[in-house]
């Protein structure tokens, strides 16, 4: 099983919120070490797409460091339409034609903080008539496990609110958790 760090950055909080990056990556919990990683921000004027903004969400996105906001308003990066950036997604975490045709979702395990990400890539997916890419029983919670198992020596990288960096900060609390979790007595 592939276990994978996700996060989402989003123009609101209900359930069909707007989704205005995806980033994600692989790791192992009980080494650490970081694999691939996937970074998509989304195309907010394409006309496929969309989802709802929240006025209290994008207010809160004003006061932000200007470096969390230039994937929202940079004219130098690139971005996708969301539905490119979902079969992309699908694709990178295995659900392709390598997958055997008694499996119905790729062999990953995702992580997300809280329990928002995965509803909002759930409604975007279907909202697009999308195959989600991964079982609802296959997700857990960052916050929760780090809530109750201390993730001493995980540094934070990068800017807060990139969709990447938070998604590896994710990575590096849990394998944080984990090493703990080995050094308790049986």
């Amino acid at each position: 099983m592939e276990h994978v760090s996700i996060d989402l950055e989003t123009l609101g909080k209900n359930p069909q919120a707007m989704i205005t990056a995806i980033g994600a990556v692989k790791f192992d919990p009980h080494t650490g070490s970081l694999g691939d990683t996937f970074y998509r921000v989304i195309d907010l004027e394409a006309s496929v797409g969309g989802g709802l903004m929240d006025v209290s969400t994008v207010l809160w996105w004003m006061k932000q460091d200007q470096a969390a906001r230039n994937h929202l308003i940079d004219p130098e990066v690139e971005r996708v339409p969301l539905p490119q950036a979902l079969v992309e997604l699908s694709e990178w975490l295995g659900m392709n034609d390598e997958l055997p045709e008694d499996q119905q979702y790729p062999d990953v395990h995702l992580w997300q903080r809280g329990d928002k990400d995965t509803q909002w890539l759930t409604s975007a997916y279907e909202g697009l008539g999308l195959k989600v890419p991964f079982p609802y029983w296959a997700v857990s919670d960052q916050r929760t496990l780090c809530r109750w198992v201390p993730n001493r020596g995980a540094e934070r990288n990068g800017v807060a609110h990139n969709a990447l960096d938070d998604a590896i900060h994710q990575a590096n609390c849990i394998s944080c958790a984990f090493a703990a979790l080995q050094l308790l007595p049986e």
